[in-house]
């Protein structure tokens, strides 16, 4: 309050050599509410020749009464461009060597604030002396962390890898990384991947980044689909959150990848919607039957695939499995595929690839959905062991008709729901067997 009584007094007085005295008060809005009031006579009848400035990050604090007498300019990021062309003029006029890329870091790291950017230059200069300002030392002075530690943790995230991205965390860690920086700087690594495989040409205008630098992006993002991606940033952002307030912030992230790197084993949220969605409209279109009339239902019969069909498509088949989970796509290289029956796929294996019949036997739910987004049709899986005869060939043992009889009451749930209408059962024809 006694330094707006004593501007107040100053203001008075006419300047020296200019036309007009101009007062510039950073971060206005800290002003108490007295020293707004002494102001505010000021404001309703400044004299001619005074000029005031307030500059704000927090215009909302100011009183009404002070922002109806003022003109409000908000000032915009200066692009990374320009920030570059600045710092360049400024270490010419320094004579300062600085090595390729590193003013464009800086550039990026100030977000927008030239003033910033000239501070974080001010810390490179003082740390390499006179030397030259190399890409590796502002990494480290800066704390920002290297796209290819960025991509190593993509990569690892991508292939289901969740051991895989423990020991990134703990190396990260060993070198003396900010897990906070590292959060925050996954979540923009997302976002930027997230807006170049999703938003083609309008890209450019939305990230801070070379078109080489999109094009490196786009290729990252290959193992990704757009839900998938708006859900990877949803769990990081929570994360950052939750590690702001935690004892246990390695923990909380080391749990959260292992939760991203297993994200493709539980069923997504638009599957489980489009099933809940499907399930209501056959609900809403059913007519409950009444003891007096009761309606009789058609079975739908489904066209079976043939062995030759899902041959053609095996390899297309295996090599979406590897894109999601490179082992399973390897195990199922083992198997030989053997014939289809009665909805269901079968796949012999070795003697000796006990090991690879386990995996798929495990991971059938992976594999039926990637056959159903091939060929159409959800079928089951079955694996087999294949005997081997003294001298012979392998030879495939056939299914039990019990197997074939429940496959089919799988594939066919109106046979189910007859089974609970009329509480019936399903019994062999012993007699056309015998005759």
């Amino acid at each position: 309050i006694d330094e707006i009584r004593d501007l107040r007094e100053k203001v008075k007085f006419l300047p020296a050599n200019s036309r007009h005295k101009i007062y510039i008060i950073d971060e206005v809005h800290m002003l108490t509410e007295p020293a707004f009031n002494a102001l505010l006579k000021t404001l309703e009848e400044p004299p001619a020749h005074i000029i005031f400035i307030f500059a704000t990050t927090d215009p909302h604090r100011i009183p009404p009464t002070i922002l109806s007498r003022t003109q409000r300019f908000s000032f915009r990021r200066i692009p990374p461009s320009v920030i570059t062309e600045a710092l360049v003029k400024l270490i010419e006029q320094e004579g300062i060597e600085v090595e390729k890329g590193v003013l464009s870091l800086i550039a990026r790291s100030s977000e927008g604030s030239l003033r910033d950017s000239q501070g974080m230059l001010d810390q490179l200069i003082a740390y390499s002396g006179e030397g030259k300002i190399t890409t590796e030392e502002a990494f480290e002075v800066l704390g920002i962390v290297k796209q290819e530690r960025l991509k190593g943790f993509t990569r690892i995230i991508a292939q289901q890898d969740a051991r895989g991205a423990l020991k990134l965390v703990e190396e990260f860690v060993d070198q003396g990384g900010d897990l906070f920086q590292l959060v925050s700087s996954l979540v923009g690594f997302f976002r930027d991947l997230f807006m170049v495989t999703s938003l083609g040409k309008e890209t450019e205008s939305l990230v801070d980044l070379s078109k080489e630098e999109i094009d490196d992006l786009k290729r990252e993002g290959e193992g990704f689909g757009p839900s998938e991606i708006i859900g990877i940033i949803e769990e990081l952002v929570k994360l950052s959150q939750e590690m702001k307030q935690s004892s246990y912030p390695r923990l909380l992230l080391e749990i959260s990848l292992i939760r991203l790197s297993k994200r493709r084993e539980s069923p997504q949220l638009e599957e489980i919607y489009k099933e809940i969605m499907a399930l209501e409209s056959r609900l809403k279109g059913e007519v409950m039957p009444s003891p007096s009339s009761p309606e009789f239902h058609h079975l739908e019969i489904i066209p079976q695939l043939d062995i030759e069909e899902v041959r053609s498509a095996w390899p297309k088949i295996i090599r979406e499995i590897k894109k999601r989970k490179p082992s399973l796509g390897s195990c199922l290289e083992q198997g030989e595929l053997m014939e289809v029956e009665n909805g269901a796929v079968f796949i012999g294996f070795k003697q000796d690839s006990i090991f690879q019949r386990e995996s798929c036997e495990k991971a059938q739910e992976l594999i039926r959905k990637e056959m159903k987004g091939i060929l159409g049709q959800d079928l089951k899986i079955k694996t087999i062991l294949l005997k081997q005869e003294e001298g012979g060939p392998m030879k495939v043992p056939h299914p039990e008709r019990e197997d074939d009889l429940d496959t089919l009451l799988e594939m066919e749930p109106m046979v189910k729901k007859a089974l609970e209408i009329f509480e019936g059962k399903i019994f062999r024809d012993r007699t056309a067997e015998t005759g």
